[in-house]
């Protein structure tokens, strides 16, 4: 097995770089933001990092100052939402819709009126890595096998648990389940203490980069009959794929299905600082693929793909503007 050391400086010196890129000058009466984003090796750290720099290039002028905040994702994300805890939350529209109607991992609490859009981001394919020696090459094949569906909270989990529910298997079916983050499930899958981890991530990813140096492993294809019904069951889910080249082994572009990154407010937020973030982003797309990876060729008009929650005021306004 290869030195991980390199992976986990890379997360720190990304740490710090991010760290450097949203502060802005101060500003006495500056009004503080915070965007819930996910874990420092995915894609949504980074991302709440890319749009947070944005709208602090203009401080001087709106007087908003924004923060971009690690998290467990995107479950977590609209909950601390829902309870004041952030201002911003990077959401998977299928996690938005599902607050929204109240169901699924929110049924418990029901819906949620006061849920506001403002734009969607990046595709986020359903990613299911997998040792090579496990010769896991269909989803099914997991039975029996020790897998990570994501950690507890997340948006992964949430989308695997409907995923393998469509395929008519449930948890007992498994091994064994592990509650790894992204990074822990990358490093037990490299270590041989789990067979398979599912990261639903824009592409390319730091992490999964690393994880093919470190280790053989596919990326399992999601087709078939089973994956058609729950494409036309959910619109937001839509298929799409990984291309190949990006990840040692994986040559080939690689059949899956996936979402979007979308980023949400309540109802209470104050009309003025929505609209300057979805400006902020939506005046400046090129500038915003230049960040990161996965954000790049973001068009103004996929920019409310996907989005299941009501505009907020804001978002409304920006683009009125725009048409």
């Amino acid at each position: 097995m290869r030195d991980r050391s390199g992976i986990w400086f890379g997360f720190v010196a990304m740490t710090l770089a991010l760290a450097a890129a949203v502060a802005a000058p101060a500003v006495g009466s500056a009004h503080l933001v915070t965007i819930s984003s996910g874990a420092f090796g995915g894609v949504y750290f980074p991302a709440a990092g890319a749009l947070c720099r944005l709208l602090n290039r203009e401080t001087g002028r709106h007087g908003i100052r924004c923060l971009p905040e690690p998290s467990s994702g995107s479950l977590q994300n609209v909950r601390d939402l829902l309870d004041d805890g952030t201002d911003f939350a990077i959401a998977q529209t299928d996690v938005q819709a599902d607050a929204v109607a109240g169901r699924g991992r929110f049924a418990e609490q029901g819906p949620q009126p006061a849920l506001r859009a403002l734009f969607a981001l990046h595709a986020e394919p359903i990613t299911v890595i997998a040792r090579l020696d496990s010769d896991v090459t269909e989803l099914v094949e997991l039975r029996g096998k020790r897998v990570a569906l994501g950690p507890a909270g997340s948006g992964t989990r949430a989308t695997m648990d409907l995923l393998i529910e469509s395929l008519g298997m449930r948890e007992t079916d498994f091994g064994v389940v592990a509650d790894y983050s992204p990074q822990g499930a990358g490093a037990a899958l490299c270590e041989n203490r789990i067979d398979a981890f599912a990261y639903v991530v824009g592409h390319p990813n730091q992490l999964v980069r690393g994880v093919s140096e470190n280790c053989a492993v596919r990326i399992v294809p999601l087709t078939g009959p089973a994956i058609a019904s729950l494409l036309a069951a959910r619109p937001y889910l839509t298929p799409t794929q990984i291309p190949g080249g990006l990840y040692v082994g994986v040559d080939e572009p690689v059949a899956t299905i996936g979402v979007r990154a979308s980023v949400l407010t309540t109802s209470a937020m104050r009309e003025d600082v929505a609209y300057e973030l979805v400006r902020a982003v939506g005046d400046n797309l090129e500038a915003l693929g230049g960040l990161h990876p996965a954000l790049a060729g973001l068009r103004l008009e996929e920019l409310r793909a996907g989005l299941t929650a009501p505009l907020h005021p804001g978002a409304r306004r920006y683009y009125a503007e725009r048409q």
